[in-house]
């Protein structure tokens, strides 16, 4: 079941793995093998315990260095942006582009930052990220 579907009042957890399909040790799988196994063994290491002990739910969310989105991610994903595009009431569209866009530009910062480590500050731009309209004009989506 999909953390995005917890009770009310019911915790959701999440555990995010990035991964290179490409790499030597996944030569000899597809990539939705991949991304599958990936989400088995989050869901051995975690999900008992987050069942029995904290009462909730758990979701494996796997992406790739390459863009890639695994299966559960995918559905929590599409979930996740159907709620958020009812509750603020802006078109489906603009909320999965927005979302799918910050995702991946956080993927892509932190593989940077593993690769090359942090050189500059943090920036302290405040923005209004609830404006899914003005955030998908900015980013040039729509």
């Amino acid at each position: 079941s999909s953390g995005i579907n917890a009770e009310y009042g019911q915790h959701a957890f999440f555990d995010v793995k990035v991964l290179n399909p490409n790499s030597a040790s996944y030569a000899k799988l597809t990539t939705e093998k991949v991304y599958t196994n990936a989400e088995r063994a989050k869901r051995a290491l975690y999900n008992d315990r987050i069942q029995h002990i904290e009462r909730g739910t758990f979701t494996p969310l796997i992406f790739s260095v390459t863009g890639g989105i695994g299966p559960e991610a995918k559905t929590f994903i599409r979930i996740l942006c159907q709620k958020i595009a009812h509750k603020s009431q802006q078109d489906y569209s603009n909320v999965s582009n927005f979302v799918k866009c910050k995702i991946s530009f956080a993927i892509r910062r932190m593989v940077l930052l593993c690769i090359r480590g942090t050189r500059t500050k943090k920036n302290n731009n405040i923005v209004n990220e609830d404006d899914f309209e003005f955030g998908c004009f900015e980013s040039r989506l729509i």
